[in-house]
């Protein structure tokens, strides 16, 4: 009777325990211009070798889904500033600001267009808004129009 109900009772804690995602990443990554650069831990840039800021982390990776888009990095916050290294193409390697020090980070894989990088964009929000306010207006105007013209 006792191993029935403790196993009853240990069926049900593992039932009500919760469950526990999480990602273990195999290296440190930034995204930018849907390109993924793999960065350096162990290297340095001289601050002479830095050009121009070209990006930055706009979104975090999600730990537990490994879902990413856009100017994306899995370690680094959203604002780590993104630059280009003089003499040497942004196809192949970019810097990344970490702690006032300059990180080498070298292209591995163009990443996939997702559709979010899209949704998520405010200039589209504004424009189907901007639409759906004109298109109020016109209707509204127009009822106007032709209450005035049944009179």
């Amino acid at each position: 009777m006792y191993k029935k109900i403790w196993g009853i009772s240990i069926f049900v804690l593992l039932l009500l325990a919760p469950t526990v995602q999480a990602l273990s990443w195999a290296y440190e990554f930034v995204v930018y211009e849907h390109k993924l650069y793999v960065v350096q831990i162990d290297s340095t840039l001289d601050d002479e070798t830095i050009g121009k800021r070209i990006g930055e982390v706009k979104v975090e990776a999600n730990e537990y889904s490994g879902d990413y888009y856009g100017d994306a990095s899995n370690i680094y916050p959203k604002g780590t500033p993104y630059y280009e290294i003089k003499d040497t193409p942004i196809s192949e390697a970019i810097a990344v600001e970490v702690d006032g020090t300059y990180k080498l980070a070298i292209y591995e894989t163009d990443v996939p267009f997702k559709l979010q990088e899209v949704l998520m964009n405010p200039w589209l929000w504004a424009g189907v808004f901007m639409i759906i306010f004109l298109f109020v207006i016109f209707i509204t105007r127009g009822v106007r129009l032709n209450e005035q013209q049944t009179k």
